[in-house]
């Protein structure tokens, strides 16, 4: 895809960069280098830069795709939105009862079974992005060889969109690309029985996202599938303190969109989580059973608020300095029997990866402490994916 320019000065939204709001998210991969290439032929970005790693991309224990998707043509400006992949191929962090490599075929399985207009529990694990008109990227992906799954809804106020996710092939990474205009998604749609971004009463993607400008990718929505959505409701409510916007329950899904953007005003970035039945996904390997490889491996691995790192850690998203303290948020996560690992970031500061219960991550950004005190000195930033913190 030919890359669009935006300049800095008029870019509508700060959550487009990186370092504000929610600036990206990451995903254990069993091929980063494929998914790194895939992200850069078809998507407006850029690699992203790294220099603890050879080319950013080669470390002494694994290997980064990392992308930044294009916002200006001025590098010495904040880096836009990230879609970061890690391959961790020696070292000591573990996998538990299932390789990322394992998963992803369970997944490629999955997306293959879905028939015309239908649609899988997984696919519910995905980044949205609001873009201009649907058929760029549709003509881009095509050209590619790449397979859509089209869907359209309606928000609350009755407005129509279209929708349609493609994956970041082989990993288990799937981007939505959201827009009230098209001509070309194929038919049949899945037809989405709640939002796929909530807007408020009177609310538009113009009152939300500005003027949007063509070849730009809005980050608009994480997304992640979950068994139980009461149980997220209470965990961001009380142990994040986010604000909860909306719930819907049809037909045997059930949604919870919640934000950030009560703590941090640049977090406009919504966070869905979509409970659906048990029959909602093909094979053996279902949302529950998915949820306890991730958290069996994170309850063998982390042992103390320094200490354990585990390739499904891998799969988080980012929230850059929220306004509570580590001593807050970790007295939360105490009180709620919830782990989390401390370390010290790139800059320097406090970063604290929260694990969520459906077994996702957090990165809780530059963090001040609070009167909080790491039970060991904190050990440094992912570096050269060989760490496992202050063991």
């Amino acid at each position: 895809m030919q890359r669009a320019i935006l300049l800095a000065g008029v870019l509508p939204v700060a959550a487009q960069f990186y370092s504000q709001g929610i600036g990206k998210t990451t995903h254990t991969c069993s091929d980063a280098d494929a998914a790194l290439k895939w992200m850069l032929k078809n998507l407006p970005s850029s690699q992203d830069y790294y220099g603890p790693c050879t080319s950013s991309e080669y470390c002494t224990c694994g290997v980064l795709g990392r992308v930044t998707l294009d916002v200006s043509d001025d590098y010495s400006s904040p880096k836009g939105f990230g879609i970061h992949t890690v391959e961790v191929t020696s070292g000591p962090r573990p996998s538990g009862d299932m390789t990322n490599a394992e998963a992803e075929a369970q997944f490629a399985k999955k997306l293959k079974a879905v028939g015309p207009g239908g649609y899988d529990s997984f696919m519910d694990y995905n980044t949205g992005f609001w873009v201009s008109d649907l058929d760029p990227y549709i003509a881009t992906f095509t050209a590619a060889g790449s397979k859509i799954w089209p869907i359209e809804w309606k928000d609350d106020n009755g407005a129509q969109y279209y929708s349609f996710l493609v994956q970041v092939e082989p990993c288990m990474v799937l981007l939505e690309f959201m827009s009230s205009q098209q001509t070309t998604l194929p038919s049949p749609r899945y037809q989405a029985p709640h939002a796929r971004f909530y807007f408020a009463k009177k609310q538009t993607p113009t009152s939300i996202f500005g003027t949007l400008s063509d070849g730009i990718m809005y980050p608009s929505r994480i997304s992640h599938f979950t068994s139980d959505v009461a149980r997220d409701k209470l965990y961001y409510t009380k142990a994040l303190q986010t604000d909860v916007l909306t719930t819907a329950s049809t037909s045997g899904t059930s949604t919870l969109v919640t934000s950030f953007q009560n703590l941090v005003s640049a977090a406009y970035v919504q966070v869905h989580l979509v409970q659906r039945a048990n029959s909602n996904t093909t094979g053996n390997l279902g949302v529950a059973d998915f949820e306890k490889v991730q958290n069996s491996c994170h309850d063998s691995t982390v042992t103390s608020d320094v200490c354990g790192w585990d390739q499904w850690m891998d799969n988080h998203y980012i929230v850059n300095s929220p306004p509570f303290t580590a001593m807050e948020i970790t007295t939360n996560f105490t009180a709620m029997g919830y782990k989390y690992h401390a370390m010290s970031n790139a800059g320097g500061g406090l970063s604290l990866y929260a694990i969520t219960p459906n077994g996702i991550s957090i990165q809780l950004n530059n963090l001040k402490y609070g009167g909080w005190s790491p039970s060991k000195p904190l050990g440094g930033a992912a570096g050269d994916l060989c760490g496992m913190g202050s063991c």
